[in-house]
């Protein structure tokens, strides 16, 4: 019961200490496990963060390892949802990712930074679809960053426009994009 106790005091006290910051705000995580020196097991770990104090991102997964002194947390089976001046504008999940919650030089992340792997999947509200195995959220420049093969298909009025390539770079609406060595076909609407 001690145990349980101290480990409540913990998470608490970092909830308090990183929510304290108005950027982050936790909402329903369970501490599973054995909490060790160096980490703690988050079951279902779902947060929010805000930009100027509107809600700019949801992040949830199925499990996260918090390291404290690093201040990163490791997620697994990772959904992100974006949001637009507080409107939900699209969906990023993945097998796995690295969730920064402050600044890694080490790493050259910043804080709010994700590195995200394994069947990368980003769903937009206008039916955009972009696919790869690995992807960086720089949320400094608010940019989607793709180093790996990718595929991403957008609907238009005339068909849907296919891109495949090996590095991209786009904001969280799919809407402003770079792509580098990049193939763009048009697939025509069946009538």
């Amino acid at each position: 019961m001690r145990i349980l106790h101290i480990k409540l005091v913990i998470f608490l006290s970092l909830v308090l200490l990183v929510s304290g910051c108005g950027e982050i705000e936790f909402l329903a995580s369970g501490i599973g496990g054995e909490a060790e020196e160096e980490h703690i097991i988050l079951k279902s770990p779902r947060y929010f963060l805000y930009t100027q104090g509107k809600k700019d991102k949801l992040i949830s997964a199925e499990e996260g390892t918090l390291f404290e002194k690093r201040m990163i947390l490791e997620l697994h089976k990772i959904k992100i949802k974006f949001f637009e001046n507080g409107t939900y504008v699209a969906e990023l999940t993945a097998d796995s990712g690295t969730a920064f919650l402050r600044d890694s030089p080490q790493m050259k992340r910043l804080k709010d930074d994700f590195i995200l792997q394994g069947n990368v999947l980003y769903r937009n509200v206008d039916g955009s679809v972009f696919k790869t195995d690995s992807l960086v959220w720089d949320n400094a420049k608010q940019r989607l960053v793709c180093d790996s093969k990718f595929y991403m298909e957008r609907p238009t009025d005339k068909g849907v426009v296919v891109i495949e390539g090996k590095k991209f770079e786009t904001d969280k609406t799919l809407s402003k994009w770079k792509d580098y060595g990049a193939s763009i076909r048009l697939k025509s609407k069946k009538k």
